[in-house]
């Protein structure tokens, strides 16, 4: 199998890509910690956030190109009117991209927002409850919940910018 076979394939992006983002994110913190201390602690697991905030960010990124294909429609259909006689076929295609693609930045606003609200969620989660003490996370409150939220979140901003 080619490597463009691979990571356009569907398994990858959305089992691969999220896991192996979760993997990088725990091997940095563990890179960046002082050699004086241990390599890996289990805090170090702790990355939802982090993929969630990546997740958001590639998002708003796919939603530019979105919002200037969208500028580039309207500005299609503005040269259309302006040809005389009116080509209606190519009027009607264009009026028809630029609904798909208004229609495809409301989704992306409601998604964005939807995103925001999980990420402070998961923070509050984290914050309030996910503390055994000053420096020990609890497994499942403090790293397990917020990592599967982030590794999905991934996986669904994946899907949202294939669509």
């Amino acid at each position: 199998m080619a490597f463009e076979e691979v990571i356009s394939s569907a398994w990858f992006r959305y089992g691969v890509f999220p896991i192996l983002s979760a993997v990088a994110g725990v091997l940095l913190k563990c890179a960046t910690r002082n050699d004086q201390y241990a390599f890996f602690k289990k805090e170090d697991m702790a990355v939802g956030p982090q993929l969630m905030l990546s997740a958001a960010l590639t998002f708003v990124v796919v939603s530019t190109d979105r919002a200037r294909a969208l500028v580039s429609a309207n500005a299609a259909v503005k040269d259309a009117l302006i040809v005389r006689p009116i080509d209606t076929k190519r009027l009607i295609t264009l009026q028809g991209q630029v609904a798909h693609l208004s229609q495809s930045m409301m989704s992306s606003a409601y998604f964005l927002l939807f995103l925001v609200l999980v990420l402070w969620g998961t923070t509050t989660l984290v914050k309030r409850w996910g503390w055994k003490s000053e420096t020990e996370l609890y497994r499942l409150r403090g790293i397990g919940i917020p990592l599967g939220v982030g590794v999905l979140s991934l996986a669904a901003v994946m899907t949202a910018v294939q669509s």
